[in-house]
């Protein structure tokens, strides 16, 4: 196991780190606390380092991302986990690419499990981890494995109309079906 290795967050430079383990971190640092009640003429406060813990976002219940909000200047940018480490250490992002996870566990945002793909790399990703929904995992799929192999089967001789009557599908759904453009996995 290597040891963990922290740069700076482009753009903040000074006030938070990154680690290629996909931590953030504040760096301790003097900021100005405004003339108030306490202290009508204002002061500068230490803050020490810390490392930060990032806010969960959910998505159906589950956990789709890790996000931060980072200060600057009085102004805060909530950015993604995921997308500084890529950004920090990668580089930037390109043009129609996205923050994918190669074991597609958001909380991993370890650099060596992160890349910047496209949506269909990461619905692979999805696919090859077991975590994609298919078939009769989809809780509104009205059609089973059994079915499709006697659609396919039955599709040269049998219309498509009366398959889907058989079903109490569309017979569109039943023209995806013979095509493969739905049920690939069988």
């Amino acid at each position: 196991m290597h040891m963990e290795t922290w740069t700076d967050i482009i753009g903040f430079e000074g006030y938070y780190q990154v680690s290629d383990h996909g931590r953030v971190m504040s760096l301790a640092r003097k900021i100005w606390v405004s003339p108030s009640v306490r202290s009508a003429r204002g002061y500068y406060r230490t803050v020490k380092a810390r490392t930060l813990r990032p806010a969960r976002s959910f998505e159906n219940g589950r956990l789709c991302a890790l996000n931060i909000t980072l200060w600057r200047d009085h102004i805060a940018k909530c950015e993604l986990v995921h997308t500084l480490v890529l950004e920090n250490f990668v580089g930037p992002r390109p043009e129609g690419k996205y923050g994918c996870h190669k074991d597609d566990r958001p909380a991993n945002n370890r650099l060596d499990n992160l890349y910047w793909g496209t949506p269909t790399e990461n619905c692979a990703d999805k696919i090859r981890n077991g975590k994609q929904p298919r078939g009769t995992q989809i809780p509104w799929a009205k059609l089973t494995e059994q079915d499709v192999l006697y659609i396919r089967t039955n599709a040269c001789n049998t219309s498509q109309s009366e398959l889907a009557t058989k079903f109490g599908v569309r017979q569109p759904q039943i023209s995806r079906v013979v095509n493969r453009h739905e049920w690939q996995h069988i």
